[in-house]
């Protein structure tokens, strides 16, 4: 038990350790995790400090370290609910043992938190939950960007007929409409054969709200 016990004062001189059970086959002990503040989204966790069960068993470093929240705290796709405990790749198929455990709190949980995996679930609720409002948010960018796209086509058009000579006439960039393909779909690639647009317009007023069809063309083209 060596190198579990030198692991857990290592992680004490930073963060508190307390609660410290110690069997035959393993150690296990509690502390604690602060979510950062400055998260470049919201999130429901941030800023949160949560409670943190880690235990080490006798192959420790070679195996991972099994590590939990309190019960019934935390509604998360990679978080049993009723029993609190904590799946991330990192912590399972990905773990290296030399991580340590300031690592753990400081960067693999935070992570995990604000970025959920619904593809391996401990919760499947939570995930389904999850992949619901990720498409209502992907609804809400696609509604965004087709209202700034739709201005920006309105304006090149005005300008198309004093750019004439800008304009492509290359016989495979006439647009077809192909089965299944929207309006938009076909309105982008008409733009895309106009080597007047400001396509820099569109990436500072779009952003990351930029569909991944239009980001393909634009690919595409050279223009990113």
């Amino acid at each position: 038990m060596q190198q579990q016990q030198q692991a857990m004062n290592q992680l004490s001189k930073k963060y508190p350790v307390f609660d410290i059970v110690q069997k035959e086959t393993y150690i296990q002990f509690q502390t604690l995790c602060l979510v950062p503040l400055d998260l470049p989204f919201d999130s429901p966790f941030e800023g949160q400090v949560l409670e943190i069960t880690i235990t080490l068993t006798n192959r420790y470093p070679a195996n991972s370290p099994s590590v939990g929240v309190a019960a019934d705290t935390i509604w998360h796709p990679n978080i049993d609910f009723y029993s609190g405990s904590v799946s991330a790749d990192m912590l399972n198929s990905s773990w290296n043992p030399n991580t340590e455990f300031v690592t753990i709190l400081e960067d693999i949980l935070p992570a995990l938190l604000i970025t959920p995996n619904s593809m391996d679930p401990l919760n499947p609720e939570a995930a389904s939950q999850l992949k619901q409002q990720e498409q209502i948010n992907d609804n809400q960018d696609e509604n965004y960007f087709l209202k700034e796209f739709q201005n920006i086509i309105k304006s090149e058009e005005q300008s198309c007929s004093q750019e004439q000579q800008k304009c492509s006439n290359d016989p495979e960039e006439k647009i077809n409409k192909s089965e299944g393909q929207t309006l938009y779909e076909t309105k982008a690639k008409i733009i895309m054969s106009h080597k007047h647009i400001n396509y820099a317009e569109i990436m500072k007023k779009c952003g990351d709200k930029i569909p991944e069809y239009f980001m393909d063309l634009l690919k595409k083209h050279n223009y990113c």
